[in-house]
């Protein structure tokens, strides 16, 4: 009896693992499936936050900060997006704004159990939230810290305004033709035309209309925009459907679990198969992000995190070729799970945005940033790989010879990191 529970237990990290893939590759399936026409109403091209982005990217930043969430009530961005646009009267009145921090829904009289308000229900209160934003910029100035109610109203009033820009047409533009400038979507304009008509077919539900209306809307972009940044658009909607380093992480996970006690030939290939397929997922999200914006992935905390996991994981899987230590491949996908995961809860912007002015020189985002966050990789590894060396010393569950090579990796992987941070 006791055998066979061991027995079903050693295969429960195996059964899982089989479990996730199945279910990758399931929701791989599904996306790859979806309806043809609505890649083209994703990919349309528009101005947003200062650069050339499709309709996706733009619908999804800004449901995000709306609404905090990436999809709102079980619609797509996209699709919660033009349902909005094209129904000025519901965009007023749609309860999407979120205020969840119950003193101030009080000192506003708002009611405390909910969560989302419509903008109808903001806008009384537009010059009680600009007094405490008000507040808080005059204690920064004075370089003190302003209180969380006042934090609260600002991020509350920024939705809001994105309400508003939503509403008097405002928050995008429309790609110029003939190197016209950039006008909002008011202006008497074709591809306009073609934006209105769009909206115009989706609130009446006419499937034909819509996609119509899209591809004249493409057909007007495209004699302006290159070629190049029609496949960054594709290239970018492709990243924000298959979430890259979710899936990276899952599989990172599964990987370092497969790989404690590994004994048997099975477990062990198919802990590297899922570190493989992590590592890939890991490098495309990388790989898409670089070539969408076109300069490495460092000019933020949330690109910093990432690149710091995928050195981790690289410096990981090098070490262990080079000294035949599996542990390091194992404290590698500890590592670039954890970093991942904390990188998605952590309350960071992680789309794809401009960079800002003091770090605009790919000469110093390549050879100081990106070399710096390299060598928090390289910590990152020791870091792992110290934890499991003082566990097993509490535990004195090693010999001398086996302490003495932890303690030899862990030193040599902080001299590349050491290395790394003086050359940056």
């Amino acid at each position: 009896m006791i055998c066979s529970t061991a027995k079903s237990a050693s295969r429960f990290p195996l059964i899982f693992a089989l479990i996730v893939a199945s279910s990758l590759s399931l929701s791989a399936c599904s996306k790859k499936d979806q309806n043809p026409g609505e890649s083209l109403i994703h990919t349309l091209p528009v101005q947003h936050d200062g650069r050339v982005k499709p309709f996706s990217a733009y619908a999804g930043k800004t449901v995000r900060l709306v609404t905090s969430k990436s999809r709102f009530e079980k619609q797509s961005p996209t699709d919660l997006m033009l349902t909005l646009l094209s129904d000025p009267a519901l965009l007023r009145s749609k309860k999407w704004i979120r205020v969840d921090y119950h003193p101030l829904k009080s000192s506003l009289s708002l009611p405390v159990e909910d969560k989302y308000f419509s903008f109808d229900q903001i806008q009384p209160k537009i010059q009680s939230l600009t007094a405490l934003a008000s507040s808080a910029k005059q204690k920064r100035d004075a370089d003190e810290r302003p209180d969380k109610i006042e934090q609260k109203a600002e991020l509350v009033l920024s939705r809001t305004a994105a309400v508003y820009s939503l509403l008097n047409q405002t928050s995008m533009a429309t790609v110029p033709q003939n190197n016209q400038t950039w006008r909002p979507v008011t202006a008497d304009h074709p591809i306009n035309a073609a934006y209105r008509k769009l909206l115009t077919a989706w609130k009446s539900g006419n499937r034909q209309d819509v996609m119509a209306a899209a591809k004249q809307w493409h057909q007007l972009s495209n004699s302006s925009v290159d070629s190049a940044q029609i496949k960054k658009n594709k290239m970018e909607d492709m990243y924000l459907r298959y979430h890259p380093f979710q899936k990276a992480w899952i599989l990172y996970l599964f990987s370092a679990l497969l790989f404690l006690g590994s004994s048997k030939k099975i477990k062990f290939k198919l802990a590297c198969l899922f570190l493989a397929g992590a590592f890939f997922f890991h490098l495309a999200g990388l790989g898409l992000r670089v070539y969408i914006l076109g300069r490495p992935p460092v000019s933020n905390m949330y690109e910093s995190m990432i690149f710091m996991g995928f050195i981790l994981m690289f410096a990981g899987t090098i070490f262990s070729i080079i000294h035949r230590s599996r542990f390091l491949v194992q404290a590698g996908a500890i590592g670039a799970a954890a970093i991942l995961i904390y990188a998605d809860l952590l309350p960071i912007d992680g789309s794809l945005g401009t960079l800002v002015p003091v770090l605009r020189s790919n000469y110093w985002l390549t050879i100081h940033v990106l070399t710096i966050v390299a060598s928090y990789g390289a910590y990152g590894l020791a870091l792992v790989a110290s934890h499991r060396h003082l566990w097993l010393d509490l535990k004195n569950t090693w010999s001398e010879a086996e302490k003495k090579k932890s303690g030899h990796l862990i030193l040599r992987i902080i001299e590349v990191g050491t290395l790394l941070i003086a050359v940056g």
